[in-house]
């Protein structure tokens, strides 16, 4: 991992801690303004989208949940948006973040629990990071 994405990533990390906040489980409110997710961009809010549009789409191409938006991570979530509905660019804005924190909320916390993510987080923070609209 070159120094840059080191860096990116602890920096994430230290934001992350900083503004964390105590909130029960599926009461967490998604973070209106988180910047937009693309290709090329590395850290804990493209974890959370990889994990949530891998556990909804299962797909049969190999998928790394690494943090890393790579072109495995756009098909990924051009597939996502286009069984959403959604329009596809491979992008996480706003539509698309919505409906990816629909299935952490909705489908991954009560199935498989609040677990630690390897950013020492637990899932249910992706509200913090995943551009929404509410």
């Amino acid at each position: 991992m070159s120094i840059r994405k080191r860096i990116s990533s602890a920096a994430a990390v230290l934001a992350l801690a900083s503004g964390l906040v105590t909130a029960a489980d599926s009461t967490a409110q998604a973070e209106v303004g988180a910047p937009q997710i693309v290709e090329g961009d590395s850290g804990f809010g493209v974890y959370c989208a990889q994990y949530a549009a891998y556990y909804w789409e299962e797909p049969t191409y190999v998928v790394s949940i690494d943090g890393d938006f790579g072109p495995v991570t756009l098909r990924l979530i051009k597939d996502f948006q286009e069984q959403w509905k959604i329009h596809v660019d491979g992008q996480v804005g706003p539509d698309t973040g919505s409906d990816l924190w629909w299935v952490i909320n909705n489908e991954v916390i009560p199935y498989r629990g609040d677990f630690q993510t390897p950013w020492g987080v637990p899932i249910s923070h992706c509200y913090q990071v995943l551009p929404t609209h509410t």
